[in-house]
């Protein structure tokens, strides 16, 4: 394992290690994200009118 680390971190393989994790759980909260986004999204169309669904406001909101 230190092998590994010390492969692809250089001088700092517990940087990396540790920059690694935190990219697995940003990736993982994101991918969480987009789930509740689009339920809420869905869930729009549901309680009202897809003519009174504010789609500009949804789209705009969804690359913030």
């Amino acid at each position: 394992m230190k092998l590994l680390l010390s492969g692809l971190g250089g001088r700092h393989p517990w940087a990396f290690l540790i920059f690694w994790v935190f990219g697995i759980a940003l990736a993982e909260y994101v991918l969480t994200l987009q789930t509740w986004f689009l339920g809420r999204w869905g869930s729009q169309y549901e309680v009202n009118a897809p003519s009174e669904v504010d789609l500009p406001l949804c789209v705009s909101s969804s690359f913030l």
